[in-house]
């Protein structure tokens, strides 16, 4: 990327090309003084993309770095001072116009000291995604600042010259500092030729420096040869020196092939690289500029044999905590036989083809294949998390293509040492992880808030299951001697309803003994386990069973009131193993439902075509709208009209691009105004949430104490919205979705809704939850930030997908619908009436 500056008589700014390689200095002491506390002033750049002007309309212009002293390197590169302050500054929108201006506002942050600001300057786009930077540095010396990128222009040297010469009168320091202005760039021209044709024999060469003067007045007098005369004899010498570095005991750095040593480096580097693919030694050759092939490395010698098992050896690679660069960043594309770690839970969501719905935040990751090439297919994958589970999917086809991630839905261990030895957390039944089967050998009465009081039922299991959000976690405990303990989590996440148990409640049923308790499932007694032992056709007698095959089904209840039939649950387990339950509320049972062994949902149990007419409240996400004309709104191309149109139904966009919760509220034309001049739809999908934290920052956030108040903040202002929708439309269903997008304001704001939701009660639709929101076809192929058509229509189906999964999770929510609306009996006579005619 190159950068300069430009007069043309007009105010001064820069000029910015992101597809062009190189560096400048440019002054601009005549457009611009700052002086430490200075503020506000404003920094115009002009971007473009090979030399045509780019549309930064709708960007979010930034600026990063430290403020504070520094000093430079052997090679001349800014290092700032530990002390020093981190400082920012991001603008939005509206600091983006026409014809690729950036306006950049140098705070008084970054002016508090004398001294240097060293960072970056860029544009992100409206998701917070950064799409371009470069590196600064500017720094205030009495009335001149000096711009320009990297730091390579600085010399701590002459800094200190120039603060001796300070004694000696201003007219002193004018004079050298104008002589040093209008010879750096010359000075640097000539310090870049020489790097790059020495490279690595800088240091020889300053070893030999004062020997040079002496050469020279012996030219000079003696009348020798030139260097012209020698330059054949120079070139080989430069030569044999780069052979004689690559020979040396260099430090090695190992990568994949030769390929990503030239990736990592495109532009050279000193020492030795090697490449594990075909274990050859590279050395950058600095005359040629290119990498030198210096054979195998370490394996002269060695029959071919062994070095291929070698090579497809298991190998640990590294432990990956920030630069997550290809192919890491891409489950499908780690080397085969190598051993990954993810230990920074900030960076992977740069990681593609993460297991879906993994709440986990590390991971260590295996890829094996016995060619040593996963592109032949056959290669397994193994993926460890942090929280004990395990993942794995294998490699096959023509061309090889992984399939879907396989695992259990609870994480599995036994335990078998004694309390003295049983090391936290499963010493303690209040910290055990959710979704986790625990088969404790000895001491399960011994453990911290264990329910049992018998030395003789001290072996058993414990099943601890629940939610990522922190509440409705269930815990039950089967002991070797046939007894059952259970108690729920509810709410806060911290308070247990304390142990219940069955011990005194369980019977088994023979074929003579079925009375009229065990005829009817339901009608079985809170807190009591009853074994059917009988033929399946005799438990064909019983009602209200989930199959055919004789089972144990446990009665469960909050109370001890045997005839307390609110909030009852009953698990049932039959002669295959498969568990079965139902939920009774306000005297109805659920029907019985099958226990999945996958983390998923058949949500082809249902249809968002229940509903005819549905509203979109959003932004330009929900608008259709195309970076690549300007960031127009294409309603017809949304995905609200999309998913309308596959299921028959009217829909109507109550959303623009580049809308917030406190805009959608003074909005006339396309919100809160559009609502209530509308008639009621059946449905409403509320999806905003990226600007508010794009362009109101987390400061706008607020909290669950706005719900319901006055107060401008998302919190209040949400709260506000759905309230709108109820009051317009009373009987019509609302759903809340968070955002696709991650980080961590990001996930703040998506947190919030998650409250939100829970505070009004209506289904909120995790995006990410849904396969479509974490593809490689949807999180890189936006352009602009936005989707285009094809993303739309998948999004389309992913939000149905996600609310029919609400129709099914949440059933108790959408059951009442149309329950209080009029019967459209006669109306659809007049339809078939005309139909007729």
């Amino acid at each position: 990327m190159t950068m300069t500056s430009v007069n043309h008589g007009e105010p001064y700014f820069l000029k910015a090309d992101i597809s062009k390689a190189g560096q400048s200095r440019t002054s601009i002491n005549d457009y611009i003084k700052m002086r430490v506390a200075d503020n506000g002033k404003i920094l115009p750049v002009q971007w473009y993309d090979q030399g045509r002007v780019m549309n930064v309309n709708g960007m979010i212009p930034f600026i990063e770095g430290a403020v504070g002293q520094w000093h430079t390197d052997d090679d001349d590169n800014i290092v700032m001072a530990p002390d020093a302050d981190y400082r920012d500054w991001q603008g939005s929108a509206a600091n983006t116009r026409d014809g690729g201006w950036a306006d950049y506002i140098l705070t008084d942050q970054m002016f508090t000291q004398k001294g240097i600001f060293y960072g970056k300057i860029g544009l992100m786009d409206g998701n917070g995604r950064r799409l371009t930077s470069i590196d600064i540095w500017f720094r205030v010396l009495g009335d001149d600042v000096m711009f320009g990128l990297t730091g390579k222009y600085y010399s701590d040297k002459i800094e200190k010259f120039i603060k001796q010469m300070q004694a000696k009168g201003d007219k002193a320091i004018d004079d050298i500092y104008e002589r040093y202005k209008g010879k750096a760039q010359n000075a640097e021209n000539e310090l870049d030729s020489i790097n790059k044709n020495f490279g690595t024999i800088n240091a020889a060469l300053k070893s030999v420096g004062l020997s040079t003067a002496a050469l020279q007045n012996q030219i000079d007098s003696e009348n020798l040869e030139s260097v012209p005369n020698h330059n054949a004899d120079i070139y080989l010498l430069k030569q044999d020196i780069v052979n004689r570095f690559g020979q040396l005991k260099h430090p090695t750095q190992v990568f994949d092939s030769l390929a990503q040593i030239q990736a990592k480096y495109p532009n050279g580097a000193d020492g030795s690289m090697l490449a594990t693919d075909n274990g050859h030694i590279y050395v950058y050759n600095w005359n040629t500029n290119l990498w030198k092939d210096f054979g195998v490395f370490q394996a002269q010698g060695l029959p071919p044999e062994i070095t291929e098992t070698l090579n497809k050896s298991v190998k640990g690679y590294k432990i990956l905590l920030k630069d997550i660069d290809p192919p890491y960043d891409n489950l499908d594309t780690l080397p085969a036989n190598q051993v990954v770690t993810y230990a920074s839970p900030e960076y992977l969501s740069k990681v593609r083809n993460w297991p879906i719905n993994n709440t986990s935040k590390m991971a260590t990751v295996f890829t094996l294949s016995a060619s040593g090439n996963i592109g032949d297919g056959g290669a397994v994958q193994m993926i460890f998390f942090d929280s004990g589970e395990m993942q794995y999917r294998t490699n096959w086809g023509e061309p090889a293509k992984y399939n879907k991630w396989h695992g259990l839905p609870l994480t599995a261990q036994v335990i078998q040492q004694h309390i003295d030895s049983i090391q936290p957390p499963f010493n303690d039944l209040n910290e055990l992880y959710d979704n986790t089967m625990i088969c404790y050998s000895y001491d399960l009465d011994k453990l911290q808030n264990s329910p049992i009081n018998s030395s003789t039922d001290s072996s058993g299991m414990v099943i601890t299951s629940g939610s990522a959000i922190g509440y409705g976690t269930t815990q039950i405990i089967l002991t070797v001697g046939g007894h059952v303990y259970w108690r729920f989590k509810w709410y806060d996440g911290k308070s247990w309803i304390p142990w219940l148990s069955s011990n005194d409640n369980e019977k088994i049923i023979y074929k003579d003994q079925i009375i009229a308790e065990y005829k009817d499932l339901h009608k079985i007694q809170n807190n009591k386990s009853v074994t059917y032992a009988i033929t399946p056709e005799d438990f064909k007698t019983v009602t209200n069973r989930p199959t055919d095959n004789p089972l144990t089904v446990t009665t469960f209840n909050g109370t001890n009131n045997k005839a307390d039939s609110t909030g009852q649950v009953q698990l049932a387990v039959d002669a295959n193993g498969q568990m079965f339950y139902s939920i009774n509320w306000d005297n109805r049972w659920t029907t019985w439902a099958k226990v999945q062994t996958e983390k998923q949902i058949n949500n082809d149990l249902t249809s968002i075509a229940l509903f005819q007419k549905i509203g979109i409240i959003g932004d330009s996400y929900a608008s259709g709208e195309l970076a690549i004309d300007k960031y127009t709104d294409h309603y017809n191309m949304s995905w609200g009209q999309i998913m309308a149109r596959r299921n028959g139904a009217t829909a109507i966009n109550f959303s623009r691009g580049g809308q917030t919760t406190r805009g959608w509220l003074t909005d006339q034309e396309r919100g809160l105004g559009l609502l209530k001049s509308t008639p009621a739809q059946d449905l409403y999908i509320l999806a905003l949430g990226i600007n508010d934290y794009g362009k109101l920052g987390q400061s706008y956030l607020g909290s669950l104490d706005d719900i319901g108040t006055n107060n401008d903040t998302f919190y209040g202002n949400y709260s506000k919205i759905i309230q709108s929708i109820k009051d317009k439309a009373p009987n019509s269903k609302i759903v809340i979705s968070t955002l696709s997008q991650t980080g961590q304001l990001p996930n703040m704001f998506s947190n919030a809704i998650k409250n939100i939701a829970q505070h009004f009660e209506v289904p909120c639709l995790e995006l990410n939850s849904d396969p479509f929101f974490t593809s490689d076809f949807y999180l890189n192929h936006l352009h602009g930030g936005h989707p285009t058509g094809p993303a739309y229509a998948g999004m389309a189906k992913a939000y149905e997908r996600l609310i029919e999964t609400a129709m099914i999770t949440d059933l108790s929510y959408f059951e009442n619908y149309e329950n209080t609306l009029e019967t459209d009996g006669s109306s659809d006579l007049d339809r078939i009436k005309k139909m007729s005619d």
